[in-house]
């Protein structure tokens, strides 16, 4: 599923690096995901919009530039 992740990680000036110690995971599983490759559980996007400090929905909405 396409998201925004890559998106609002580089508006906040932070990396997937960053993203993945955080949450535990291996930097290219934060990779997988801001590719789309495959998705995290919605458990995971829940603690990711709380450390982004945005909505699940702004992760997976389309940002106002591709409406």
């Amino acid at each position: 599923m396409e998201n925004r992740l890559r998106e609002i990680l580089k508006e906040q000036g932070r990396s997937q690096r960053w993203l993945a110690d955080r949450l535990g995971v291996c930097d290219s599983t934060v990779r997988h995901w801001s590719r789309g490759t495959f998705n995290p559980s919605v458990v995971t996007v829940r603690k990711i919009a709380q450390l982004l400090s945005v909505s699940m929905d702004e992760i997976y909405l389309p940002s106002a530039e591709e409406k």
